[in-house]
Parts: C-alpha cells; sequence; structure tokens
C-alpha cells in the first residue's frame, strides 16, 4: 500500500514565506544600522612616527651689485651746475655724470691762487724769523764760550799769582828758619864778670832787675831790654822776624784759598752760561704745516684748471651702476665721495639684509642666528661658507649655488649677508633671493603638525587603538600626553609613549574624544 505525500497547505506557505520576509528584512536592517553607525563615526587619516631631521628654509631679499666700488670725487666748495645721474642709473664709460658751474669754478680758481701767495709770505716771514733765532743762539753760545775761557784764564793767573807769593813766603820762612842764633851759657857768664850792661847785681834776679809790667807783649819787652841795653838780644830779633814771616805765610794761604774759591765759582757760573746757551731751540712746525698746507692748495689748484680744461664737466671711467649720489644741482660739493660707482668690469656679489635675527647675547653661540619661520622653535645659523641657493627674482635665469662669503650686524640688530659671485651668468645687478636650509639633529620620534594637539593639560597626540565592543573589535581614539622638542613650519620632534608601529590621527573629519570609536580612511 502506498503512502500519499501530505498536501503543503496554503497556511504552510505563508508562515515560510513571513520568515524569509523577517530574516531577509533583519539583514538589511543589520546592513542599514551598520552603514549608518558607520557613517555617524568619526573619520580619521593616520601616519606613524618617523624618524627625521627637521629642517628650516630661510629666503633673504637682496641684491645682486658689483663687488668692486668706485668714488667719484669733485674738489671741495665747488657749487654743482647739473646733475646727470641718479641712484641706480646704469652708466657707460664717457658718460656725462655731472658739471660744475663755469662762474664758481673760475672764482675758486682766483680764490685758490691767493691763498697760495699768502702762504708764501708766510712761510718766508717764519723761516726767517727762525734763521734769525738760529743765529742769535749760535753767536750767544759762541759769546758764552768765550766768556769760559776768558774766565778760565783769568781765574787761573790769579791762582798762580797766588800760588807763587804763598811759596815764596814759605821759602822765606824755611830760611830763617835754617838761620836761628846759638845762645851759650859761657856768653852769658862771660857778659856778668865783665860788668857788662846785662850784668846782675850780686842778691839780684832777673826778676827783681827786669821786672815786667803787665800788659806788656814781648815786643815791649824786648823795646825796653834795648833801650836798658842799647843792643837786641839776636834770639829775640830772630823770634820776632819768624813771627812776621808765619804771618805772612798765613796770609799768604788766606789769599790763596780765596783765589782757588773765586776761580771755581766763576767757572761754574761761566759754564752755566754755556749750559743755557747751548740748551736747543724750540721746536717750531708752523712753517712745514703751512708748507703741508701749501701743497695741498697746489694740489686743489691743479684740479680746479684740470676741470676748467674739461668745460667743469665730470665723466665715467667705468661702465657700472650709481650706486649713491650726494649731489644735486645748486649743491656744494664736500671732501667726501660726490659718487659711487659700481664698477661692471669686476666680479659681482649678492647683498641681503635679515632683519629678524636673534640677538648674540641671547645665544650662547659664536655666529649669527636667525629664527624662521615665525612659528618655529628652530634656528638657523647664519656664518661663513654656508651654502644656499641664488635665484634672479622675475628672471628666467637658472638658480646657482654660492656660498656665504661674509656675515656682519649692524646698530639695528640686522644681519647682512654677502656672497661672491664668480658665475658670467650673474655678472649684472638686479635683485635677487638666496634660500638657505639648516638642519636640525636626527629626533627618533617626528610627526606633523595637524597631529598635535593641545588641552588644558598640555600638548598632546591622538593615537589609534583596538577595543572589544559588541560588534567585534572596533578602532577607538587614545590622547596620548607628549613634550615638544623641536617644531619647524610641518613637523615637530616630541618625546612620549609612542612607538614607530602606532598609528597617529592626523587628520579628522569632526572633532574626536578620547575612547571615541573612529573610522580609518585611507589617503
Amino acid at each position: 500500500m502506498k503512502l500519499k505525500p501530505y498536501p503543503i497547505t496554503f497556511f504552510q506557505n505563508r508562515q515560510f514565506h513571513a520568515i524569509s520576509v523577517f530574516l531577509v528584512g533583519m539583514a538589511a536592517m543589520t546592513v542599514i544600522s551598520r552603514a549608518a553607525d558607520s557613517f555617524m563615526l568619526p573619520q580619521v587619516q593616520v601616519t606613524s612616527t618617523e624618524t627625521m631631521a627637521l629642517q628650516y628654509p630661510l629666503e633673504i631679499q637682496g641684491n645682486i651689485v658689483p663687488k668692486q666700488q668706485r668714488a667719484v670725487y669733485c674738489p671741495e666748495n665747488l657749487r654743482i651746475g647739473q646733475v646727470q645721474v641718479q641712484k641706480n642709473d646704469i652708466v657707460a664709460k664717457g658718460d656725462l655724470l655731472f658739471s660744475a658751474d663755469p662762474k664758481d669754478l673760475s672764482d675758486n680758481i682766483r680764490k685758490t691762487e691767493q691763498e697760495l701767495k699768502k702762504l708764501e709770505l708766510q712761510i718766508r716771514d717764519l723761516e726767517s724769523s727762525q734763521n734769525s733765532q738760529a743765529r742769535q743762539h749760535e753767536l750767544n753760545l759762541n759769546r758764552a764760550r768765550e766768556d769760559y775761557n776768558h774766565t778760565s784764564a783769568e781765574a787761573e793767573s790769579a791762582v798762580t799769582a797766588a800760588r807763587h807769593e804763598l811759596e815764596q813766603a814759605r821759602n822765606d820762612l824755611a830760611v830763617h828758619e835754617s838761620q836761628k842764633p846759638e845762645e851759650t851759657l859761657n856768653s852769658q857768664k862771660s857778659d856778668t864778670e865783665t860788668g857788662g850792661p846785662d850784668s846782675q847785681e850780686p842778691g839780684l834776679t832777673d826778676e827783681s832787675q827786669d821786672p815786667q809790667e803787665p800788659g806788656l807783649t814781648d815786643e815791649n819787652q824786648d823795646s825796653q831790654k834795648i833801650s836798658r841795653t842799647g843792643e837786641e838780644n839776636p834770639l829775640s830779633a830772630w823770634n820776632r822776624k819768624r813771627e812776621e814771616l808765619e804771618q805772612i805765610c798765613q796770609e799768604k794761604q788766606k789769599h790763596y784759598e780765596e783765589a782757588v774759591a773765586a776761580q771755581n765759582t766763576s767757572l761754574k757760573a761761566a759754564a752755566r752760561q754755556i749750559e743755557d746757551a747751548s740748551l736747543p731751540l724750540t721746536q717750531d712746525h708752523s712753517a712745514q704745516l703751512l708748507r703741508s698746507d701749501q701743497e695741498n692748495l697746489i694740489h686743489t689748484l691743479q684740479e680746479l684748471k684740470e676741470l676748467r680744461e674739461a668745460e667743469g664737466k665730470v665723466y665715467s671711467e667705468y661702465d657700472g651702476q650709481i650706486l649713491e649720489c650726494s649731489i644735486s644741482t645748486g649743491s656744494i660739493t664736500s671732501p667726501e665721495p660726490v659718487i659711487i660707482l659700481g664698477d661692471f668690469s669686476q666680479s659681482f656679489r649678492f647683498e641681503g639684509i635679515l632683519d629678524e635675527t636673534v640677538p648674540e647675547e641671547d645665544m650662547s653661540y659664536g655666529s649669527s642666528w636667525a629664527r624662521r619661520p615665525a612659528d618655529s622653535t628652530g634656528m638657523i645659523c647664519l656664518e661663513e661658507n654656508i651654502e644656499g641657493i641664488l635665484r634672479m627674482q622675475n628672471d628666467s635665469t637658472p638658480e646657482k649655488t654660492v656660498k656665504i662669503t661674509n656675515v656682519s650686524k649692524d646698530e639695528n640688530n640686522s644681519c647682512r649677508i654677502t656672497a661672491d659671485l664668480n658665475d658670467q651668468e650673474f655678472s649684472r645687478p638686479g635683485e635677487a633671493v638666496l634660500d638657505l636650509t639648516s638642519e636640525s639633529k636626527i629626533w627618533p620620534c617626528c610627526i606633523p603638525l595637524s597631529a598635535l594637539h593641545s588641552g588644558e593639560s598640555g600638548d598632546f597626540v591622538i593615537r589609534v587603538t583596538e577595543s572589544p565592543t559588541i560588534l567585534g573589535l572596533c578602532s577607538t581614539a587614545e590622547y596620548v600626553p607628549v613634550t615638544i622638542l623641536e617644531k619647524n613650519s610641518q613637523y615637530a620632534a616630541v618625546e612620549g609613549s609612542l612607538s614607530p608601529t602606532d598609528q597617529i590621527i592626523v587628520n579628522a573629519s569632526k572633532a574626536v574624544k578620547e575612547g571615541d570609536r573612529i573610522r580609518i580612511i585611507e589617503d
């Protein structure tokens, strides 16, 4: 017996269809829900940290100018008639630069000639006075020497005469000393026995016979003896003569000493007169100074006459450019150059000025430093031999690598940069730009500035992490604090809890908070 298949009823078909529709609807809603959730999530672009050196570009505006400059002078105090050039003009050799006023030029020549005549007369008077003083000085010196010789001869003659007199007195005394008489007792006894005039009575002493009156000298006593006896004792006469000779010797000795002292005094005075007369004349350089002024005037007069022969016109001696012009029509010239001309026949150089520099007292370096750009913490060292790229502005001249040859600062703390040019393509004046690039040291963790954020707690970056959710693992945002070490206009070197494999958000479709789910999109 065969079994018949159980028939599918209409109600069963409807149940199957409803379940299918429900399942399809659930799948569609899930897709729509996921699409809506994905659409609501922030869309971000990510990058990784890099190991790199930060670069700092610097653009210096300047000009290409001739390296050799020529100064054009004009005689002083001369009125300018016309000026044919002005600053930055290009001139060729033989072009007219300016001309002097003819009438003023003639007046200056006449005044200069008069000044020369006055100087010549003054020089003659000074030289005549100096020669007269020199002759008088020589005459005074000769007279002083003659007076010294005459005084010396007179003093020496007086001393010699006094010495001879002293020697004669001493000789007379010595001869008298050799003629002293002898006195013996026998002669005295014989006089007493014969009852001569000098005999004494018995019982009387010499004192009783010839008492000395008080107050009488030996000469008075001798005269008394002579008067009593009628004859002088030879010894007494010899003593008296000896005393006279000694007195004479003392007087001659004193006279000799006075002559020697007078000789020393007179010779000293005469010697001092020679010393005074020998003093050099006071140096007077007035004539030499006037001679120098005379030479300058002669040179000025020659220049004025040469300018008059050229009809007062001054022409350029070089092909070049007017760098400075300090004269105008009707102005008066000074000793300074009237025109500074750049010589095109020599090499050129680039000159630029950088205003935004860091003062050396704020740096621990010996070179000049510039901060570029304004929002950068890095600095560029400006020193000699740094290479840069030079390019002409508004010109198709190819770029050229040049080296800085000089760096200097002015009173306004502006930095002046100079670079010598030896390339023929830059052998003409014009505006130019020098591009310099400086690199920092290599930093292990560098990120774009767009990945750097700041908050109340400091600087941070947003790192992408994987977090489990009911929908599975999802990308979420995590704030990571960092410290900025250095930055330029594009990148920043930071320090923090970052690794080279971390993904850092650099751009987002809307603000991202910590813990938010995010959707990474490709560039």
